[in-house]
């Protein structure tokens, strides 16, 4: 389980680095990014988990963290959008 969280840790920037490449394709409308960054963080996990025959669930789980991690630091490089109270 531990080098699933590493994977996981590893995988975060590389699954962003695909989202903005994805985002400027404009193939996928914006407000589904964190879905599709979510998906791709666990189909990596399955595809790691398979080419080095490690345990599926765990790097399923290492995947999805992986997505939302990869989330995480796309909304934070997000400008919020709405009024401005000042």
């Amino acid at each position: 389980m531990e080098q699933a969280i590493i994977v996981s840790t590893l995988l975060a920037p590389v699954i962003t680095g695909l989202i903005q490449i994805i985002k400027q394709s404009n193939k996928v409308n914006n407000q589904y990014l964190p879905i599709v960054a979510i998906v791709v963080g666990i189909l990596f996990g399955g595809i790691y988990a398979w080419l080095f025959n490690e345990v599926l669930p765990d790097y399923l789980l290492g995947g999805l963290i992986a997505g939302l991690g990869a989330v995480g630091i796309y909304q934070t490089t997000q400008v919020p959008k709405g009024d401005n109270e000042q």
